[in-house]
């Protein structure tokens, strides 16, 4: 995974520093709805929950027949009793490559 080269609510954009334990892996799919770049992706295996990190490297099937990747890095609000999550994500390959932003999930 590249790991985005910022920081994180002070902390370091070296996720090794970051990890908390040894974290839980992630996996799974995507849906992109109204999206204009990607369809849908799958998570990639280096992905993981730790401590209050969470870290996603995401290959993902794009408008054009094209594959990309996005990573995203946020940090949890709060571990024990979780209700939203924000970070930042960057996005390195594919229909949209080179856009960045932050995104916020929030628990329903």
């Amino acid at each position: 995974m590249r790991v985005p080269k910022w920081e994180l609510d002070g902390g370091s954009p070296d996720l090794s520093e970051r990890r908390k334990g040894p974290g839980t892996r992630l996996g799974g799919n995507i849906t992109y709805v109204g999206s204009s770049c990607s369809n849908t992706g799958t998570l990639a295996s280096d992905s993981f929950v730790a401590g209050d990190t969470v870290a996603v490297d995401a290959t993902t099937n794009d408008t054009g027949g094209l594959t990309g990747e996005t990573v995203f890095v946020a940090i949890i609000n709060n571990p024990a009793n979780p209700t939203a999550f924000t970070g930042n994500y960057q996005i390195n390959s594919g229909a949209c490559a080179g856009q960045t932003g932050t995104l916020t999930f929030n628990k329903q």
